[in-house]
């Protein structure tokens, strides 16, 4: 083996020494393809193999030519003449190969390079691709919004024919309600029907099913019509769907002759929605039902409704305010549950039998109690043993009797309050809070709205120990009240006034606490000293959660994927950590629904961008989902939309989530250029500028409301004219109204001739702003006296406008914490 392994390093060397011309390639082929020959080296990518292979060959090499080299008379003859030895050419073999090897692997990187070059452009390409789909289902939009309903329908199926994927869902939705506007049902049946099957989750889905239902019913589908309006009517309640869907399934039994059916349907809308049932002459289709009474010749018909229909349809025609018909219905029915419906309609028509009738229904109902509890305690005494509570309060009907004692109390105390008499109204009321503990939502608003005007008519004649006996009833019974941070604020002022600082500076600090950014506590910080306190404030961001919320957001589909499988598992089996993961994930899942928001703010797609934001806010209002608000909120504000942005921050401030960096998103100041400059001009200060823009439009440039209002500061056509003649704007246009810095320009001038004519009192100005310096007059000179402030704003007799002032003035002192400079 080692002789003829000789032999053929032998062979090869005279042959590399006969071939002078072609010597390197002649050498690189010969060496690399026997070296393939023999296996020895099969992977030129490992160089430490290599080297040692050519070492080896080098050592036979020189072993073999020195014992022979006087038999061979070309290399002697080489040797003489001066030519390199063998040794020297065997180094340069090796030299060769190395820079083979070289440009092997800069050949290799040069691909890898070329490989990630293509995929690079292949996304790009795929990106653009992506733009141009977005740039279709705009121009669709654009189309469908301006009623174009023919050009939408086909740019809406552009996108889908080519493929785009992004927003598929919407552009099928959109696709079938353009062939419903034209009455191309056929398409939009099919259409619709790949929707609803596709995207059960979809934003529109109730839509697509009415729509589909719809559709079907046109085309004559009418099985699957009637199944898509029976699905309707399962995941809806809203009260103008489900009566449209009971008519349009009573019409599809009519076409069957399925009479019990159609009449069981029409039924359904004469029990629960009389007022539909009245104003969409639904009782035309009972003349196609066979067999059908009619009687009085006044178009309605009789049903034969049971007795609990009947007691329901009497209470529906109540909520529809048919006190009356609701009456007469429920006239000749008995039991405790039909007298209250009756008593409640009497009360509402004024009748003067209903005190009466009330004496009498109270009666029964004691009486009634007295029997049960004697049988209870006949029962007692026979089987020994005690019956709960409930059995006393409960007859065989499941009737709780002690309930209508309840009722009935708050029936006299409506009577009394619809009647204007305060004293009575406020002696019930104090009978059912001391009696039951507790007053329902109507009787705390009535109770509250009496008690507040007899609390300012005696703030007005300084009768402050009055008034604090009437505050402290008010914050024993409103706890949960919007408004007990008012009540808190006023008894600390009552207390002040007494002399009692420290007791009232106790109020004030509970009235900053409950609500931190509402004018009560705001003006509670004020009276402590300061306005916002951001150092006590409970309300910190957590640093590690939002981390958390940013290091993982490029986390990859499939990994989530598997995550979520796994964490059910786990949440099924009730293990806590992986219930957290679970919530972790599901914040993850949502991060569609934010970039659908985002390409939707990119393509100025502002109504759509609203619906989809409304959902985003309906399903993240717990704790677990607020770093997606923040994320919602840092896009609203790279988009400069700052309504929006201005909207989720308060959705962080009402859930407890305060930090001074959301209180800027809350309170910003756009257009800085335009106010500060119209500030300096008009001698107004720029904060306020910002309270009545950020009151009056929240930033909205193209803001305009139903009294005719524009722009952000809400100017009306006729303020508009007035103020161009004093600013000496030529050929002024109430449309020029939605450029900023003319709106600025125009609302800086009128608070400043506001606040001139009011002695700089900026509350005035600022009711005057709303209501009209005319109205703001004549309070100030008959009705109230501006030496108390804070009584003048309560006593502000609009509504709107006394409301308008509270949150101008608490915008106002927040602009001024924010932006000391």
């Amino acid at each position: 083996m080692i002789l003829n392994f000789k032999t053929y390093l032998h062979n090869i060397i005279c042959n590399i020494l006969r071939k002078k011309d072609n010597y390197n390639n002649k050498c690189n082929k010969s060496i690399m393809s026997n070296l393939h020959k023999l296996h020895i080296l099969r992977d030129f990518k490992n160089k430490i193999a290599f080297l040692i292979i050519v070492s080896v060959v080098h050592f036979l090499l020189s072993a073999v030519l020195l014992k022979q080299a006087s038999s061979y008379p070309v290399i002697s003859t080489f040797r003489n003449s001066g030519s390199p030895s063998i040794l020297e050419k065997l180094s340069a073999y090796k030299y060769r190969l190395g820079k083979i090897i070289k440009k092997k692997e800069n050949y290799r990187k040069e691909n890898y390079r070329k490989e990630n070059y293509r995929k690079e452009n292949k996304k790009i390409d795929v990106l653009k691709k992506h733009h141009r789909h977005l740039e279709i289902f705009k121009e669709g939009y654009k189309f469908y919004r301006n009623g174009n309903y023919k050009k939408a329908a086909g740019f809406f199926w552009l996108y889908t024919d080519k493929k785009g994927k992004f927003l598929y869902d919407y552009s099928l939705y959109y696709q079938g309600v353009c062939f419903m506007k034209t009455h191309n049902y056929h398409k939009a049946d099919f259409v619709l029907s790949k929707l609803v099957q596709d995207y059960p989750h979809f934003i529109f889905y109730k839509n697509a099913i009415f729509y589909l239902a719809v559709a079907m019913y046109k085309t004559g589908y009418y099985n699957d019509a009637a199944y898509n309006f029976k699905r309707l009517l399962k995941i809806t309640e809203d009260n103008r769907i489900r009566p449209y869907s009971y008519g349009k399934i009573a019409e599809i039994y009519l076409i069957k002759h399925n009479y019990k059916e159609a009449e069981a349907a029409l039924a359904k809308i004469y029990v629960n929605y009389p007022y539909y049932y009245k104003t969409n002459h639904v009782f035309n289709l009972l003349a196609k039902i066979k067999n059908f009474k009619k009687f009085g010749g006044n178009g309605y018909s009789v049903f034969a409704l049971t007795h609990n229909q009947k007691v329901k349809r009497a209470l529906n025609l109540y909520y529809d305010s048919y006190f009356k018909e609701s009456e007469q219905t429920i006239a000749n029915i008995k039991g405790n549950r039909a007298e209250i419906i009756r008593l409640r309609d009497m009360l509402k028509l004024k009748s003067p039998r209903f005190l009466n009738q009330l004496a009498i229904f109270k009666s029964n109902i004691k009486t009634e109690i007295k029997r049960f509890k004697s049988k209870t305690e006949a029962k007692r005494v026979k089987y020994k043993y005690k019956y709960s509570d409930n059995s006393q309060k409960v007859n065989p009907h499941g009737e709780n009797l002690y309930r209508y004692l309840h009722e009935i109390c708050y029936l006299k105390a409506d009577y009394f309050y619809l009647n204007a008499n305060d004293n009575n109204t406020v002696k019930y009321l104090n009978k059912i809070f001391y009696k039951y503990g507790y007053l329902n939502k109507k009787e705390t608003d009535i109770y509250q709205d009496v008690v507040w005007q007899r609390i300012l008519n005696n703030l007005k004649r300084n009768e402050l120990v009055e008034a604090r006996k009437k505050l402290l009833q008010l914050i024993k019974i409103s706890p949960k009240s919007s408004n007990y941070p008012k009540y808190l604020f006023w008894y600390g002022i009552d207390l002040k006034k007494l002399g009692l600082t420290a007791h009232a500076n106790f109020y004030f600090e509970m009235a900053n606490a409950v609500a931190p950014l509402s004018y009560y506590g705001i003006m509670s910080g004020v009276e402590l000293g300061h306005v916002l306190n951001f150092e006590k404030a409970h309300l910190k961001l957590s640093r590690s959660r939002l981390e958390l919320s940013k290091r993982h957001l490029n986390i990859s589909k499939k990994h989530l994927k598997s995550m979520r499988l796994k964490l059910k598992l786990k949440y099924s089996a009730g293990n806590a950590d992986a219930a957290a993961g679970y919530r972790f994930y599901k914040y993850f899942s949502n991060m569609r629904s934010y970039y659908v928001l985002k390409t939707f703010l990119k393509l100025k797609l502002f109504a759509l961008a609203q619906y989809k934001l409304n959902r985003i806010i309906k399903s993240h209002q717990t704790k677990d989902n607020k770093f997606f608000i923040i994320k919602l909120i840092n896009l609203f504000s790279r988009y400069n939309d700052y309504k929006d942005a201005a909207s989720l921050s308060d959705l962080l401030i009402k859930s407890k989530f305060l930090s001074r960096k959301y209180l800027y998103f809350l309170y910003p100041r756009p257009f800085y250029g335009y106010a500060e400059k119209y500030s300096e001009r008009y001698n107004v200060p720029v904060n306020l500028i910002y309270s009545i823009m950020r009151q009056e439009s929240l930033f909205d440039p193209v803001c305009s409301s139903g009294a005719g209002a524009i722009g952000l500061m809400q100017i009306i056509s006729p303020t508009g004219y007035y103020i161009a003649n004093k600013v000496g704007c030529t050929y002024f246009n109430p449309d020029y109204l939605y450029q900023s810095g003319l709106n600025i320009k125009f609302g800086s001038y009128y608070l400043s001739s506001l606040l001139n004519e009011f002695a700089r009192k900026k509350y005035l100005a600022i009711a005057s702003y709303n209501a009209g310096p005319g109205a703001v007059s004549y309070w100030e000179n008959n009705n109230l006296s501006d030496e108390n402030r804070l009584l003048f704003i309560e006593n502000i007799p609009y509504n709107q406008t006394r409301n308008y002032v509270k949150m101008v003035l608490r915008n106002y002192y927040v602009y001024n914490a924010l932006y000391k400079k």
